[in-house]
């Protein structure tokens, strides 16, 4: 039975809009074609000009003399580690500056994150699976923003059940992974189906931080967006139907 029966069958309603296209974007299999096999489209990157209008040049003198303009030169995808430990300091400061909380005015619901947020809803969730680190045990945690810690959900290594749900080598010599979720009522209960296109977006918000954190950390890592949504949703003992993950992000020192 799909998740749309599902949800007729228990509600007794039919499904959303926005509960249909994450039905039918889930992934029930992993499509690994090698990139010799790749059609010449899927290779081909297209630009959009307007050849008929005058063109404006701009400066491309793009290096600068603000070292915060060369972590994003150096960012790229890293897809070979060295399977080094993670510290438990640099793990705390890529939480911290990639998702954390940075001010709090009178109560809770008057803070600001490292990232946007549509109507400062917050939907993401962090939960690193540690693999390989020097002073914390692998294990999967849930990054408990409020506090700024880490809440260990279950002892062990589970690189295996990872690789088996998103297919990806590059996981094998990573010191952690980190899945992102949606938990999808706090924006939908004030943006209704529109929500959704927010989540995804603050997803890609705090894709980025990651990305130039861990570069400035010295680490490595590459986003992976292709995986079994019902298989990891399971590792992490979530109702899929409330929350999802949406993003996972491999992490470590580049080989």
């Amino acid at each position: 039975m799909n998740n749309r029966k599902i949800i007729e069958k228990i509600f007794n309603k039919k499904p959303t809009i926005a509960e249909i296209f994450l039905d039918k974007t889930s992934l029930i299999y992993l499509d690994k074609k090698d990139y010799k096999e790749w059609p010449q489209e899927w290779k081909k990157i297209n630009f959009k000009l307007y050849p008929r209008f005058k063109k404006i040049l701009l400066n491309k003198n793009i290096q600068g003399k603000d070292q915060f303009f060369k972590f994003f030169l150096k960012r790229r995808s890293q897809r070979e580690f060295t399977q080094e430990p993670i510290s438990k300091k640099e793990l705390s400061l890529l939480l911290l500056y990639s998702s954390g909380i940075i001010k709090k005015e009178k109560d809770w619901s008057e803070t600001k994150r490292t990232y946007p947020s549509a109507g400062a809803r917050y939907p993401l969730e962090m939960y690193p699976i540690i693999f390989s680190a020097s002073d914390l045990k692998p294990g999967i945690y849930h990054y408990d923003v409020k506090n700024h810690a880490l809440e260990l959900i279950l002892r062990g290594n589970h690189k295996k059940e990872i690789l088996k749900s998103t297919g990806q080598d590059l996981i094998k010599n990573s010191s952690l992974i980190i899945l992102i979720s949606a938990v999808f009522g706090r924006t939908m209960i004030k943006y209704k189906e529109r929500g959704l296109r927010y989540i995804f977006i603050e997803a890609g918000h705090l894709g980025q931080n990651i990305s130039l954190v861990t570069e400035k950390l010295g680490l490595g890592s590459c986003a992976i967006g292709g995986f079994l949504d019902k298989e990891i949703n399971k590792l992490l003992d979530i109702d899929s139907q409330k929350e999802s993950v949406i993003y996972i992000f491999a992490i470590g020192y580049p080989k």
